[in-house]
Formats: C-alpha cells, sequence, structure tokens
C-alpha cells in the first residue's frame, strides 16, 4: 500500500514538473510573439487618448455641442481625488448667492459649458475686431453694442441682446480683452456712504498700461492707477471719490472659480497648443495673488474679486435648481478689510 502512494505522489509530482516546463516554454513563445508593453509605451497611449478627448472637446465646442463637449471633459478630468477648495472669498460670494453647491460641484455641468462655448465666441469675435491686442479697436467695438432692457447671464448673451448696464458693459469688455492676451482690473470707486461711485477699466500687456473710461468713452495711454489723474471735466464729488478710496476688483468669470474647470484648463493646455483654445479657467486666486507680487497698476487701496458674474449667472435656467438661499440685494460689498498677499 505504502508503495503504491508513493508511485501516486510521483505521477502528482511529474505532471506538476510537466506542466511547469509546458507553462515555461509558451511564456517564452509568447514573448517572441508578443513584444512586452513598457511603462513609455503605456505613458504614450495614454497621451495619445488624451489628446484626442482634448481635440473631440474643441471641436464639440466649436460645434456647439454640449454633450460631447461635457462627455470629453468628464472623461479628461475624473476627481478621483478631492479637488482643492476654491478661494475663500468666492465661497463667501457663492454662499450670499446660493451658488454653493454649483462652485464645490466635481461635475461638469452646462452652465459650464457656457463659459467654454462663450469663450470661444469672445475668441472669434477680438480675431474680427483686431489683428493685434488694439485697445481702442476693443472699445470702439463694446460702445457699438446695443443696450438692453434686462440682463443676460452670458457674455455671448450680451454680444447678441446688448448690455443692460455699465456692469455689463464693463463685463464685456474685460471678457474681450481677456482673449486679446490683455490683463484687465475693475477699479471701482466709492463714495463716501461705501457705495459704488464710477467704474473704470484698468489693462495690462508687459510693460503698457491704460485706463478705459466706458462711461466717458475714452482711453488714458500710459496710465496705471498710481499716475492716472481724473480730467478736469469730473465733478468734484466724483474726483473726491478717487482720491478717497479705489477698489480693484479681479473680473473672472463664476465657472473661472471652479476647481474642475481649472484642473481642466491646465489638462487641455498640455494638450492642445494654446493659440486653438480659448482663454477660461484660469485660477481667479494665481491671477489676483500675481497682481499682488507684481503690482503691474500701481498700488490700489484694496483688491477683491469681482462679484458681477456671480450676479449674471444667477440670470441662467440652468442655475435655478443649484439655489439654495434667496438673492442678495445687488452690490459689490468688499469682502475683507485687508490686502490679499500672494503666498
Amino acid at each position: 500500500m505504502a508503495s503504491y502512494n508513493r508511485r501516486i505522489g510521483a505521477g502528482i509530482i511529474f505532471m506538476l514538473a510537466a506542466a511547469a516546463l509546458a507553462g515555461t516554454v509558451f511564456t517564452a513563445l509568447l514573448r517572441e510573439k508578443i513584444p512586452a508593453v513598457t511603462l513609455a509605451q503605456i505613458k504614450s497611449d495614454h497621451r495619445k487618448y488624451e489628446q484626442k478627448l482634448a481635440a473631440e472637446w474643441l471641436q464639440a465646442v466649436e460645434k456647439d455641442d454640449p454633450r460631447k463637449a461635457l462627455y470629453a471633459a468628464s472623461l479628461l478630468i475624473v476627481p478621483e481625488d478631492p479637488l482643492p477648495l476654491p478661494a475663500a472669498d468666492a465661497l463667501k460670494l457663492s454662499k450670499q448667492s446660493g451658488l454653493m453647491p454649483l462652485l464645490l460641484s466635481p461635475l461638469f455641468s452646462k452652465i459650464d459649458y457656457f463659459r467654454w462655448r462663450d469663450a470661444l465666441i469672445l475668441k472669434r469675435t477680438v480675431a474680427q475686431i483686431t489683428k493685434t491686442p488694439s485697445v481702442e479697436e476693443i472699445l470702439r467695438f463694446i460702445l457699438a453694442v446695443k443696450a438692453a432692457p434686462s440682463a443676460a447671464g452670458r457674455l455671448s448673451s450680451l454680444l447678441e441682446n446688448g448690455c443692460p448696464d455699465i456692469y455689463a458693459r464693463a463685463r464685456l469688455f474685460c471678457g474681450l480683452a481677456e482673449q486679446a492676451g490683455l490683463d484687465a482690473k475693475i477699479v471701482l470707486l466709492m463714495d463716501t456712504q461705501g457705495t459704488p461711485a464710477y467704474i473704470l477699466i484698468a489693462l495690462a500687456k508687459e510693460q503698457q498700461h491704460w485706463i478705459v473710461d466706458l462711461t466717458c468713452r475714452r482711453i488714458y495711454k500710459d496710465s496705471d492707477i498710481n499716475s492716472f489723474m481724473p480730467p478736469d471735466d469730473w465733478a468734484d464729488e466724483l474726483k473726491n471719490a478717487f482720491f478717497r478710496q479705489k477698489l480693484m476688483l479681479q473680473p473672472s468669470e463664476f465657472q473661472d472659480f471652479r476647481p474642475a474647470n481649472q484642473a481642466l484648463n491646465n489638462k487641455l493646455r498640455k494638450l492642445v497648443p494654446d493659440s486653438n483654445i480659448p482663454v477660461f479657467g484660469r485660477d481667479p486666486e494665481m491671477l489676483l495673488a500675481e497682481f499682488s507680487k507684481n503690482m503691474l497698476y500701481g498700488n490700489p487701496d484694496k483688491y477683491y474679486y469681482w462679484d458681477e458674474s456671480f450676479s449674471a449667472v444667477r440670470h441662467l435656467p440652468e442655475t435655478a435648481k443649484w439655489m439654495i438661499n434667496k438673492s442678495p440685494a445687488r452690490g459689490t460689498v468688499p469682502l475683507r478689510t485687508e490686502k490679499k498677499t500672494a503666498q
């Protein structure tokens, strides 16, 4: 009986050894037929896949196909890890406007698509207006845009239907300047009661500076917030407001505060030439930090984020489902009393 068991055991061992040998031979033959997949090849294939998605995203935005654009964006940016929180001031403005759920959502929505599409439309508009970043031609175009009795949430709606007030006109001007490669800031003058009294736009590109007065239809070249002097035809109370306090505001669109759009912007600029994509999704906090560090416009009293785009996005029907609070009273109110410095 013991001899029989030994023979059975030896047979099993022989069969296992034969199977192992056959497996080794099969693996060797397989390696000859199928080349090894390297990490570099995997990275290369993944990059090609992302480049294809980026091209599909751009094509969908150009063809005004939000479903395909949102699908491509969601594949490019998969929020496996929690996205960073937006700027603290943006959180406060969103809470005041009832936009907190939309601001913090990691998912792309049609409201995001509106920002991408509007940026592309403004980029094309700028290309038609001027071949170079001409502030004069952009101003001339803005002044020709008709007035409108009702507010509009989208920048493209302001182009098509007109601007209801000076705030909307300034927002559209800043949107066009952004696509022209100019950096824009809103200069808000406050009266003695602390309410907005006048609005100017400060522009900068490299070493060039301009102050634009949309109300008086004037451009002041080689002028920043420090060197600008109110013209003689300004009323005394307006001159006093200028010297009393100037607020510098970053005019980013609401969607640019969303970390998901910032991540998409960063990803696209690694996959597609910058000349092919519109400007959108730049981190407003970084723009404000760069401004406070470099002082491109001089030295204003205070600087914050502009709440105009937060008010504008509330006019979109698609925003209604995100609303959680009643609309606050209109008005740009500074959120802090101290200057924000770059980290």
